[in-house]
């Protein structure tokens, strides 16, 4: 029986091989195609992490930069500096002065009392430009709590003269006061204030 069935036509023979080639390809086929869609698949798993990544990288940037900017910013309010970029009209400072006024280029004006310590001079100095005004130099320890646009401690002179030369005359006085002030303004490397009141005088 065998015999005969290897003795069929070579017809046969073609076809039975061509089918079982054609299974063979179909299966690699299937192999391939299966094979590239995982492939892609992984591809674009990956690339996907890497993107994920990436923008968790730079989320993570993006937030320390950020803290960072909050805390120079906190830094700054808790010393009363003034940035004349981003200063504006009612912004309120840690010693409790609110902005009135402001050009954005040399000058920030505010409302609200402090009591500052330091030194009195009346001017009698005719060769100095503040000859015959009353400032005030505020120690250290004032000046924390003062605005500021640098490190300069200018002194204050007193925008109510009249006020101030009654309290502290006559010219060529000076000498150490405890004194409430409002009215600040700051203008590098000037400051001026009213004089509100000398608590105490030296």
């Amino acid at each position: 029986m065998l015999q005969k069935f290897f003795k069929k036509p070579n017809t046969f023979w073609l076809i039975v091989i061509g089918i079982f080639l054609s299974y063979i390809i179909v299966g690699v086929g299937v192999y391939l195609w299966q094979h590239d869609i995982v492939t892609q698949a992984k591809i674009k798993t990956e690339n996907t992490l890497t993107e994920l990544n990436q923008e968790k990288l730079d989320l993570e940037n993006e937030t320390a930069t950020l803290e960072k900017s909050i805390q120079d910013k906190w830094e700054n309010y808790k010393n009363n500096v003034i940035d004349l970029e981003t200063v504006k009209v009612g912004d309120k400072l840690a010693n409790g002065m609110i902005v009135t006024e402001t050009d954005h280029i040399s000058a920030v004006s505010f409302s609200g009392s402090v009591v500052l310590k330091g030194e009195y001079l009346f001017s009698a100095d005719k060769d100095f430009f503040l000859y015959d005004s009353v400032c005030f130099k505020p120690d250290d320890e004032s000046y924390l709590i003062l605005p500021k646009m640098d490190n300069d401690k200018p002194a204050i002179c007193f925008s109510n003269q009249d006020v101030a030369k009654n309290r502290y005359g006559p010219r060529g006085s000076q000498g150490e006061a405890t004194i409430i002030i409002d009215n600040f303004i700051i203008k590098t490397p000037f400051a001026g204030a009213e004089l509100i009141k000398t608590i105490k005088k030296n």
